[in-house]
């Protein structure tokens, strides 16, 4: 099953200008290509965890967490992109 993108909502883009409406509609465009791209990038990252060596462990590491073994969930070195 693919993503399902129907529960998120952007940011409420206001009309500052009535006769703005091609404004309002391309801010709104912007905000969703914008999730896209971070989504793109976050699955980017799994698919690069998930095929590492270190995937095991990271999966081990999830396990623990979700049954309560851990408290927490060491962090994931992720490529940070700007």
């Amino acid at each position: 099953m693919w993503l399902n993108f129907k529960a998120c909502k952007t940011p409420k883009v206001t009309l500052e200008d009535a006769a703005d409406v091609d404004g309002a509609f391309f801010e709104k465009m912007f905000l969703l290509q914008d999730l896209l791209t971070h989504m793109d990038e976050m699955f980017a990252e799994f698919v690069k965890l998930r095929s590492s060596n270190d995937w095991i462990k990271t999966q081990t590491t999830i396990k623990e967490w979700v049954v309560g073994r851990k408290k927490s969930v060491p962090p994931v070195p992720v490529a940070v992109t700007t």
